[in-house]
């Protein structure tokens, strides 16, 4: 009877609404009584009804054999308790308790949507290849299992497959999910009652299904998606016309894109996107050459929104690039220098100073600017040592961009303030090549000079090179050229630049008239097996000129002959003439007439030598009183060459002294000898 009474006690309390009374008084009822079955059947009606999903779960623990009445509780308060835990955020208890209810229940309609619920707090885990297992798991349940709630539904679980796949990068499959999400909502809609699935969920799975077109590269699939998204207007529709947008430009349709970038900024002027509008069609302006229209952009983006945009730094770098490309420099600057106004991160605030850096040295040449604007910046001091480096870097710029004039008068400016700086040497350098690009030579040797006497340093070959060129051909100080070419000489590792030295050297001798030196030179390069064919005839040349000028006859014409056999060119010219005139003065009459009429026949390059074989040939005719064949040979002189003045002046008075003889009709006598060419005239 007393256990008769529990019972009823616990069903009215249970009816009246007590459940802890109901629950307590079961629990009293021992296993060994035969009212336990009845009591533990009526303990899982009671718990499968009680929303104490806690305390059920903590009261079923307690039970070691179970009714299947039990059981059905267990599962059922785990399931439920697991969802509970999922909302309050606890996901890590939501998933122990949603095992378990797999674990331990029987309902397959339960079991499914336990793994729809851990494929859910797996991907919020960002383990997303255990969410694909149990979603697919879901996915295979949920097919064969009726009335499951829409917010844990096929459609549901197709569009968080998506963003499974989506998060590991496997476009393809995620791609397959969205798609199947957007169909298979579309089919359903009309039965569908939650606004989030046919709203929310579907508009996302456009927008997600349109990006993963994108990224797989198929413009007109993603193109279309998003347009869905806008036509519909589902939320996101404003990113859809961004992308769509970017499509339009990967497409070449650079008009489509800028009106549909215009449209955002326009219809949606508050949106998270109409700053990035306003940014992207400065840079497509910009990109078709469009400076003006891209100005007018991103001066709007600026006005309107300043730093409120995440782009507002962007947008005035841009600002300051554009207006220098379009060579408004002093608009630049206030561009690049408002940059600063918006706590730029060291990365832009680098940009935008290496800017003003350039612009202020290198195109404006204002060091002060510059430096004042640099101290204008907090944290940053203008010592001596950069205020000179900004001093030189201007005008190395000038020289670097070949402005020779302004290089000169920076160089100046910079080794005036600094002239004992840590770029003083390279200053004198560079002002000596400018002046020499100038055509100053004069300028350029003093400060070759300069360069040379500091001793050793990697301007000292090119210096003493020019310096060389500079005293030989300009100043005409051939002592000093030679010192410079002879000292090139030694110090040179490059053969090029040593034959060249001794070339120089060479001349420099020659026209000292040391004898010594042309011939130590000349051995010098004619020993030089690097030396070419033509260096070595130049080495030769002038050992047959200084004998000549020595008396030294003999060696002279050995010389001179080597040359004849070595080239065909002004110096072989040259070299026939003189044998010819050699032999001429030693009264070689015979070698005299052979050497002068192959210096007439064999001419070729210089018409000089030629004309001098003309009128060694006429004065070798008027001695032997062959008055017409001199007259014919200084005709043809004057009526062909257009040289040297003084040439033509002298068989002009030789002609007229024929012409003279001629018509007088005498021979002419040489009264010491009969020799009309002065040694000197040669």
């Amino acid at each position: 009877i007393s256990l008769q009474s529990e019972i009823a006690y616990a069903k009215l309390s249970y009816e009246e609404g007590y459940t802890r009374d109901a629950l307590s008084a079961l629990q009293n009822i021992e296993r060994n009584t035969p009212y336990y079955n009845e009591a533990q059947d009526l303990l899982g009606e009671i718990l499968l009804h009680d929303n104490d999903y806690a305390n059920s779960m903590k009261v079923l623990g307690e039970i070691k054999n179970k009714t299947p009445k039990l059981k059905e509780a267990y599962q059922f308060a785990s399931f439920q308790r697991g969802l509970q835990l999922y909302n309050e955020g606890q996901h890590i208890e939501a998933k122990e308790m949603l095992e378990e209810s797999i674990k331990e229940g029987t309902d397959p309609k339960i079991k499914a949507e336990c793994r729809y619920w851990l494929g859910d707090i797996e991907y919020n885990n960002r383990s997303y290849n255990r969410s694909i297992g149990h979603l697919n798991n879901f996915l295979a349940m949920g097919r064969t299992t009726n009335e499951l709630p829409e917010v844990s539904s096929i459609y549901t679980a197709n569009y968080l497959m998506g963003y499974n796949y989506l998060k590991l990068e496997d476009y393809g499959n995620a791609l397959k999910y969205f798609k199947e999400c957007t169909k298979s909502i579309e089919r359903n809609k009309t039965f569908l009652k939650s606004k989030d699935i046919t709203n929310l969920i579907l508009g996302d799975a456009y927008l997600r299904l349109a990006d993963c077109y994108f990224k797989k590269g198929n413009y007109p699939s993603a193109k279309k998606n998003y347009n869905k998204v806008i036509d519909e207007r589902f939320k996101g529709a404003i990113y859809a016309l961004y992308q769509k947008a970017e499509i339009e430009g990967l497409l070449g349709n650079t008009t489509d894109k800028i009106i549909t970038l215009e449209r955002i900024y326009k219809d949606y002027p508050k949106s998270e996107y109409a700053d990035d509008a306003l940014f992207s069609v400065g840079n497509t302006y910009q990109s078709i050459g469009k400076n003006g229209e891209a100005l007018k952009a991103l001066i709007k983006l600026s006005s309107e929104y300043g730093a409120k945009s995440d782009l507002i730094i962007p947008t005035y770098l841009k600002l300051g690039l554009i207006s220098f490309n379009q060579g408004n420099l002093n608009n630049a600057i206030d561009y690049y220098k408002t940059v600063f106004r918006f706590n730029p991160n060291i990365q832009e605030s680098n940009a935008a100073k290496e800017a003003l850096e350039e612009i202020y040295i290198d195109n404006l040449g204002d060091v002060e600017g510059y430096n004042d604007f640099v101290r204008s910046i907090p944290g940053i001091e203008v010592d001596e040592g950069y205020e000179e480096n900004n001093y030189f870097r201007v005008a190395k710029s000038q020289y670097d961009m070949g402005k020779y004039a302004e290089a000169v008068e920076k160089y100046t400016e910079y080794l005036s303030r600094f002239p004992n700086g840590s770029n003083a040497l390279i200053a004198i350098y560079q002002r000596a090549e400018s002046y020499y690009m100038l055509e100053e030579y004069l300028n350029a040797y003093d400060d070759f000079e300069k360069v040379i006497e500091v001793g050793n340093n990697k301007y000292m070959e090119r210096s003493l090179l020019l310096a060389s060129q500079i005293a030989y051909n300009v100043k005409e100080d051939f002592n000093n050229a030679f010192k410079y070419a002879y000292q090139l000489n030694d110090i040179s590792l490059n053969n090029d630049i040593q034959l060249k030295a001794q070339i120089t050297a060479l001349e420099s001798a020659y026209r000292m008239k040391d004898n010594n030196s042309v011939s130590q030179i000349a051995d010098l390069i004619n020993k030089n097996p690097n030396a070419t064919d033509e260096q070595r005839l130049i080495a030769t040349h002038y050992k047959a000129l200084l004998s000549y000028e020595s008396k030294d006859y003999n060696k002279a014409i050995i010389n001179f002959q080597e040359v004849v056999t070595k080239d065909d060119g002004a110096y072989a010219d040259e070299a026939l003439y003189m044998i010819a005139y050699i032999y001429y003065i030693q009264r070689d009459i015979q070698n005299a007439e052979k050497w002068k009429d192959r210096c007439i026949q064999e001419n070729h390059v210089d018409e000089y030598w030629l004309a001098k074989g003309l009128l060694l040939s006429a004065n070798m005719d008027m001695e032997k009183g062959d008055y017409y064949l001199a007259e014919a040979a200084l005709e043809a002189l004057l009526n062909n060459y257009e040289g040297d003045e003084e040439l033509i002046a002298e068989a002009q008075l030789t002609l007229n002294k024929v012409r003279q003889a001629v018509q007088e009709g005498n021979r002419l006598e040489d009264e010491q000898g009969v020799n009309f060419i002065d040694e000197d005239q040669n």
